[in-house]
């Protein structure tokens, strides 16, 4: 465990309960994000991270995939008690603590990581994404179903993508990555570019409306919530 992450544990455990410290130490890591890319394109590896609920238990679930061919390299998945209460902006508090623990059970560190969440494209410029990014040292994406924060016009061609413009800067892509469906939300999160974020997103789409990566992460996690076997 490195200091980042061990800091942000005992933080948790001291200030779980305080917002306003909490949102400080947003404030505080949101000016760590770097909009570099942190390895060659293309990767050699990308995984998706996501979680199935049962009340406040969380299977959280990762996916690692060979970016060229995407086929699967490596599963994991882990079953958590949760300890704080879902509140909007406040994700990676809930679910900070089981993405860093299904992390760090990987045999394989991919080179960049998917994340049902958001990345920069949030009300204090950090999301979940951008701060389990900056707490592994890791290239990031946030990719969500919902809109968090700023302006952006829903495209309306398979393929087609708008900026998400939120105070004066473009955050993150709306992107229709199938017909018949609402766009994801596509943000970067930590050591990537936002160009970099939707090459990758829109080279991992295949059938299914998210990258394959976190697809194939959202059904393990629900078939290890409907077996109840961890």
């Amino acid at each position: 465990m490195n200091n980042n992450i061990r800091n942000f544990l005992l933080y948790l455990q001291k200030f779980g309960s305080n917002e306003q410290k909490l949102r400080e130490i947003q404030i505080i890591d949101a000016k760590k994000i770097v909009l570099e890319d942190g390895f060659s394109y293309p990767p050699s590896t990308i995984a998706g991270i996501d979680a199935a609920y049962i009340n406040n238990t969380a299977y959280t679930a990762c996916v690692t995939l060979n970016f060229k061919n995407l086929k699967i390299l490596e599963e994991k998945v882990i079953k958590t008690e949760l300890q704080f209460p879902y509140k909007s902006g406040f994700f990676i508090f809930r679910e900070g603590p089981p993405i860093l623990d299904v992390l760090s059970k990987l045999r394989i560190i991919p080179d960049v990581i998917l994340i049902n969440s958001h990345g920069i494209s949030h009300p204090l410029g950090i999301g979940a994404a951008s701060h389990i990014g900056i707490l592994i040292e890791k290239s990031t994406i946030g990719v969500a179903q919902n809109l968090l924060c700023g302006n952006v016009e829903t495209p309306k061609i398979k393929g087609n993508y708008n900026p998400i413009n939120f105070k004066n800067k473009i955050v993150g892509f709306a992107y229709l990555s199938q017909i018949n469906t609402k766009p994801i939300y596509i943000s970067p999160g930590h050591l990537i570019t936002l160009e970099t974020s939707i090459k990758i997103i829109k080279n991992t789409i295949q059938t299914h409306k998210l990258p394959e990566p976190l697809r194939l992460a959202h059904e393990l996690a629900n078939l290890a919530k409907s077996q109840q076997l961890i």
